[in-house]
């Protein structure tokens, strides 16, 4: 036995002494995702738990588990303007957009995209562990669940599900800026400037 258990086993394929055939194996896991500290969702978020289980990331979260999950996160209320995360800042937060919209600003401040209810951002930052790339700046007044990185890193650690929903949403952005890329290279002049 190479691994002592079976959550440390990498993905990879694994060999056998020369038989064909196929195998899968599945691993479970018995403990609980347990909170420090308060057990109890608060007010607010409690009250959300309903609404939350329609986003994109909840939705790789059973829903037994869910309740437990969204105790992990805090909500912020934010007015038009404010600033969420600034460009060049040190990542430390994941956050989903509850309600209101959010603007992604250049550096010079020019909006690149708007992302609204039920979307993400921050979590390049934390997954790449380096620092925020994009200023968010609130287009209008917003409510924004956030989790600090200790936290986020439990909650992906204990749910892989969540690491396939980050990889699409990399996968989608990526594909996203590359279309933006050919687009304005396919728009060029051609020839010599001369």
């Amino acid at each position: 036995i190479q691994y002592e258990r079976g959550d440390k086993i990498p993905v990879c394929m694994l060999n056998c002494s020369g038989c064909t055939g196929s195998i899968k194996i599945e691993h479970t896991r018995e403990e609980k995702l347990v909170k420090e500290g308060k057990d109890s969702l608060s007010g607010d978020l409690g009250s959300l738990v309903h609404l939350l289980s329609s986003f994109s990331f909840f939705k790789n979260i059973e829903g037994k588990h869910l309740d437990t999950v969204v105790s992990f996160f805090r909500l912020n209320q934010y007015n038009t303007g404010e600033i969420v995360i600034r460009k060049g800042d040190p990542g430390g937060r994941f956050f989903i957009i509850v309600t209101g919209s959010v603007n992604v600003l250049n550096d010079a401040g020019i909006v690149i995209s708007t992302i609204g209810q039920g979307e993400v951002f921050g979590e390049m930052s934390l997954i790449c562990n380096d620092n925020v790339n994009a200023t968010i700046q609130v287009k209008e007044p917003t409510s924004i669940l956030y989790v600090d990185q200790h936290n986020f890193k439990k909650i992906i650690d204990y749910y892989p599900a969540i690491q396939l929903y980050f990889s699409r949403i990399i996968a989608d952005r990526l594909n996203k800026s590359n279309k933006i890329r050919a687009e304005d290279l396919s728009s060029g002049i051609n020839g010599n400037l001369s």
